[in-house]
């Protein structure tokens, strides 16, 4: 049974739903119906999806216990403002970082994320035109969310996930030195560790790049040079 079964909740106080088989998705409109909830167990159950931001309006809330079940992405930023005493999140898959949310709930226990890590990045050198396409290797990339990568602080011509280890980036042009690199969802940075590549000149056939990666220089006699892209 999904949850958005239950309606007329505007009075409700107290809603204890753990271990009860329930799935689906969270209702959005739950954060505006439930005026006076003061304890929210759904725990143990089989929701998926995400946490909708609405449910941060349940200011009343003293606890709310979601663990458990297969909850995924970003908490967002609205949640850092809900006051539970109590607030478990454990058991799911929301991804890192978590809204900041210790002034707010100082009691809170059981909150924890999922860290999504790049552990490579090939090629790593870049021609300064960019256009070239870019191997994304890390960690726990979640299927059914839009990635956008970026290199320093431009995005990529495409982000495409192959798996949850692997995603593809059409590289944006860029000035010549290193930029990291990082995975992002909507405005927040979801990738912890930001490897970096190289922009650099593009060499034409029959010269090649010099040791500083500064410039291109004629090939020498006999030599054969076929540029470095």
């Amino acid at each position: 049974m999904p949850l958005s079964a239950i309606t007329n909740l505007s009075y409700l106080q107290t809603l204890t739903l753990s271990s009860a088989g329930m799935s689906g998705t969270l209702p959005d409109f739950l954060g505006n119906a439930a005026n006076y909830l003061s304890y929210l167990d759904i725990s143990k159950n089989k929701f998926s999806g995400t946490l909708p931001a609405t449910w941060s309006r349940m200011s009343g809330l003293n606890y709310l216990n979601i663990q458990n079940n297969s909850l995924t992405g970003l908490l967002d930023p609205s949640f850092k403002y809900l006051r539970p005493a109590t607030f478990y999140t454990i058991n799911n898959f929301f991804f890192c970082p978590l809204p900041s949310m210790d002034s707010y709930a100082p009691h809170q226990s059981g909150i924890s994320c999922v860290t999504q890590t790049i552990t490579s990045v090939n090629p790593s050198l870049i021609p300064s035109f960019g256009n070239i396409s870019v191997t994304i290797t890390g960690t726990n990339f979640f299927t059914g969310f839009n990635y956008t990568a970026y290199f320093g602080t431009n995005p990529a011509l495409s982000t495409t996930q192959i798996n949850a280890n692997t995603i593809i980036a059409i590289a944006p042009g860029g000035t010549i030195g290193h930029e990291s690199v990082a995975l992002w969802l909507d405005s927040t940075q979801v990738t912890l560790v930001s490897p970096t590549v190289t922009y650099t000149i593009s060499c034409a056939s029959g010269t090649y790049l010099n040791s500083d990666q500064t410039d291109c220089l004629a090939c020498p006699s006999g030599g054969i040079c076929s540029g470095n892209f």
